[in-house]
C-alpha cells in the first residue's frame, strides 16, 4: 500500500502493529494475524500427513506392500516440511529472531500433532485395525529369512506385539511427529533466514 510520502507500509506480523500511517490514502486490507496463520498451517500440515497415510492405505502399503513403508514416510516427511517451511516464511520478518521463527514452526507442530494423533486413533480403531499385525507377520517373515532360531523368534514377535499395541503406536505416532516437526521447524528457521529463501 503506497501513501503520501511515496513509503510502502507493511505488516511483517510483528504483533502489536494494528494500523498503518494516517497519512495512507487505501483503505488497508486485512491481513491476517500471527495466530491465524500458526494455526491455518498446523492444520494444513496435519491434513497432508492423514492424505498421504490414507493413500498408502488404498495402495496397499500398510496391508500387502510394507516393504515400500520407508519410502513413503520420507516423501510424508518432505511434504510436511515444506507446509512448516511455507507457513514460517509467511509469518517471517526482519525482526524476527531465529529462536521465534523456530517457536511459530513449533506450534504448527503441535497443531498437526495433535490432529495426526487423534486421526491415527480413529484409523487404528475402524479404517485398519489389523495394522500391527500386518507389521507383526512382515517383520516376522524378513527374520525367518534371516535365519533367526525359533527361541529368538518368539521372544522378538513378543515384543513386537507390545510394541504394535494401539497405546503404543498412538503414543509412538505423536511423539515421532512432534520431534519429526521440530526438526522441520529449525530447518525451515534457518532457510527464511538465509536471504535466498527469506521472503520478499
Amino acid at each position: 500500500m503506497r501513501c503520501r510520502d511515496d513509503k510502502i507500509w507493511e505488516n511483517q506480523f510483528d504483533y502489536d502493529l494494528e494500523s498503518p500511517p494516517e497519512n495512507c490514502y487505501h483503505r488497508v486490507m486485512k491481513i491476517p494475524t500471527r495466530k491465524s496463520v500458526i494455526l491455518r498451517y498446523g492444520i494444513i500440515a496435519g491434513c497432508v500427513l492423514m492424505l498421504c497415510w490414507m493413500i498408502e492405505y488404498f495402495l496397499g502399503i500398510h496391508t500387502k506392500e510394507l516393504g515400500f513403508g520407508p519410502y513413503c514416510e520420507f516423501l510424508s516427511f518432505l511434504l510436511f516440511f515444506l507446509i512448516i517451511f511455507l507457513g514460517t516464511r509467511k509469518i517471517s520478518s526482519d525482526s524476527l529472531t531465529f529462536g521465534r521463527s523456530v517457536w511459530n514452526g513449533s506450534l504448527m507442530t503441535i497443531c498437526s500433532t495433535i490432529l495426526f494423533t487423534l486421526f491415527m486413533l480413529w484409523y487404528l480403531k475402524s479404517i485398519n485395525p489389523h495394522y500391527g499385525d500386518f507389521q507383526i507377520a512382515y517383520q516376522q517373515d524378513q527374520l525367518v529369512q534371516e535365519g533367526v532360531p525359533d527361541d529368538i523368534l518368539i521372544q522378538k514377535v513378543n515384543a513386537m506385539r507390545l510394541e504394535y499395541g494401539v497405546g503404543a503406536l498412538i503414543i509412538r505416532t505423536f511423539f515421532r511427529t512432534l520431534l519429526e516437526g521440530l526438526v522441520c521447524s529449525a530447518l525451515a528457521s534457518g532457510l527464511v533466514r538465509s536471504k535466498r529463501f527469506s521472503p520478499k
